[in-house]
């Protein structure tokens, strides 16, 4: 018996140093691993991007910097999580939308823009998300704005991040998106 436990011994303790090995040698797959937990948890975050709203770009890799800090309107939001802008006017492509059309724009890579107050907003996140109306005030400081909804009209105060610019039609209809 005393034998058998010795040996069983001696495999949990080889168990554990080869696991303290592999942990050692796969430190950078580790990393790897990390890395993918990351995008992962991007991409199980919630989809608050909805065709219509203005956006800002914030990643300055996109188009290689180019588009860095510029507003466009989302204008197709396809599968795989990816849209399509149609960036503001440049004066270098004035009048050629196609020329501002930019595709493969993802969530991570924008934030919402919100207009002056007097502008029409939607309500990206939160309880109120798919409603529309019109901004009140912003406060920069404490990153919240207060917005009256349309249809009851009552006001609410959000952050920044839960509404963006309504860059639609006046008619169309609001939906819960």
């Amino acid at each position: 018996g005393e034998r058998g436990g010795s040996s069983n011994r001696e495999k949990k303790g080889g168990q554990k140093r080869s696991r303290e090995q592999q942990g050692d040698a796969g430190r950078e797959g580790g990393e790897r691993r990390e890395g993918e937990r990351e995008h992962a948890r991007a991409r199980a975050e919630k989809v608050w991007v909805i065709a219509s709203i203005r956006v800002r770009v914030v990643d300055q890799r996109v188009h290689r910097g180019a588009l860095y800090n510029r507003k466009g309107v989302v204008v197709d939001t396809g599968g795989a999580g990816e849209f399509a802008l149609l960036m503001d006017d440049d004066p270098a492509q004035a009048g050629d939308s196609r020329a501002r059309l930019r595709e493969g724009v993802t969530q991570a890579m924008v934030e919402t823009a919100l207009p002056k107050p007097g502008g029409s907003v939607l309500v990206v996140k939160g309880k109120h998300r798919g409603r529309r109306g019109r901004l009140l005030e912003r406060d920069s400081r404490k990153d919240r704005a207060v917005v009256q909804l349309n249809g009851d009209f009552s006001v609410c105060t959000l952050r920044f991040d839960d509404l963006s610019e309504w860059a639609g039609t006046a008619d169309e209809a609001e939906d819960e998106f």
